[in-house]
């Protein structure tokens, strides 16, 4: 009921751009990822202490959000990463313009984020699918998370106040994206190179003694 089958399914993806390689088949290789995302959470929430402890929360969805932007193995890691910066980018414009232009109100919300899909949807039909909209959209709500519950609080510092909430999360996700690609492209290579030893055709087995005697009666044409 999905319109392809399975194997539509893998013909399709084995076609598009992909990113490193996938690396699920490894229980091994999966623990050692999330284990190093453990590690960058533990080193770098501390950091963002110095300007006050709201800083903090909004460094997690960064470093969440930078890992899911190197795990995905859909689409090249560049179309996705300026995708993702276009929606951080988009999505801060559209606070600037509920500064401003959009009422203050729930259907002011609305339109904004309408807005802001719509134009991520443009730039995805545009790219002809190479920068995704599912990365754009992560920037957007990468944005929403740092700097919504500020902007309900006091909408008119917006112009003051969204870029240095912003930044921390841009910063978290960065590392992460960084880090998690490293070790996401060294194991995706080496799942890509394993299948390509296995799909190697095996020489065809000498022909059996029985063969051997009925090719030699057969008369030549």
């Amino acid at each position: 009921g999905h319109g392809r089958s399975r194997d539509g399914d893998e013909a399709y993806y084995s076609e598009q751009p992909q990113g490193g390689g996938d690396v699920t088949g490894s229980w091994w290789k999966r623990l050692i990822i999330g284990l190093v995302v453990v590690v960058i959470t533990v080193l770098l929430v501390p950091r963002f202490t110095g300007n006050g402890q709201f800083y903090q929360p909004i460094v997690y969805p960064g470093i969440a959000i930078g890992a899911i932007l190197a795990l995905v193995p859909a689409t090249g890691y560049f179309g996705r990463m300026a995708m993702f910066l276009l929606g951080g980018a988009i999505g801060t414009l559209m606070f600037l313009l509920r500064g401003g232009l959009f009422p203050q109100t729930p259907t002011g919300v609305m339109l904004a984020w309408a807005s802001t899909v719509l134009i991520l949807t443009i730039i995805w039909i545009a790219s002809v699918g190479y920068w995704p909209l599912w990365a754009g959209l992560l920037g957007t709500v990468l944005v929403e998370a740092a700097y919504e519950n500020r902007f309900a609080f006091k909408p008119p510092l917006v112009t003051s106040d969204v870029l240095p909430y912003i930044f921390p999360s841009l910063v978290a996700s960065a590392i992460s994206f960084v880090v998690v690609l490293i070790l996401v492209m060294i194991f995706g290579e080496d799942r890509l190179k394993s299948e390509e030893e296995g799909e190697e055709e095996p020489s065809a087995p000498p022909p059996s003694a029985a063969e051997a005697d009925t090719v030699a009666m057969t008369p030549a044409q």
